[in-house]
């Protein structure tokens, strides 16, 4: 009998169409919250935020506090260590603000790029639109097209995924026999031994390629 009623259970979860939970729903797995950091844990993650500072890696420094305040808001050395990373951050963008743009050129990705025997110009019209809806404050790149007018350039054809911006550049000034040189604020594309060459760009600059 018993197992002419097994037989039957199990016919009508066939029927049926779909899975059965016959265990219940206590039995599904459900996820783990995350395990708060003891004082120990916190301790090192603070002491590689320092390391991460004084490597000048602001960006992973500013983060591994933001979690660590997560769980300790109104820790005082933690507010403090956030500070430092801001100041120290503004001082490396007062110094070194060619160095402060490549960063932040490095955090824009590109998603696809899909060219087929394109102009160069056009692909860097395109990246300045693009870099608007890709970087993390939202503001457009600004390139400067100091290529002179007339100059004949090799057609660029491309298909990458999930690229930074400026390997991307890379990719299309190396294709073109052209050269780009970083500014202050804007990134500069231009023909090597040509008067434009040494052409500086200045600061708001938001020259599109003619």
């Amino acid at each position: 009998m018993k197992t002419v009623l097994l037989m039957a259970a199990s016919a009508v979860i066939l029927l049926a169409g779909f899975p059965v939970d016959v265990c219940g729903e206590d039995n599904k797995s459900k996820p783990e919250s995350a395990r708060p950091l003891t004082d120990h844990e916190l301790d090192e993650e603070y002491a590689r935020a320092v390391v991460l500072l004084s490597a000048g890696q602001f960006d992973e420094a500013a983060k591994t506090v933001a979690a660590m305040r997560r769980q300790q808001p109104g820790e005082p050395r933690l507010i403090h260590l956030e500070r430092k990373i801001q100041l120290a951050r503004e001082e490396a963008t007062r110094e070194h603000p060619a160095a402060s743009f490549q960063q932040r050129l490095s955090r824009i990705i590109i998603p696809a790029a899909n060219f087929r025997e394109a102009e160069a110009r056009d692909i860097i019209q395109w990246l300045q639109v693009e870099s608007a809806d890709r970087a993390p404050d939202g503001k457009p790149v600004n390139f400067v097209w100091l290529v002179p007018s007339g100059v004949e350039l090799p057609k660029v054809t491309l298909n990458l995924r999930q690229l930074p911006l400026l390997d991307l550049v890379r990719y299309v000034t190396m294709m073109t026999g052209l050269k780009y040189r970083l500014e202050p604020h804007a990134l500069v594309i231009y023909q090597p031994d040509s008067a434009a060459a040494t052409q500086p760009a200045r600061q708001g600059d938001d020259v599109r390629p003619q």
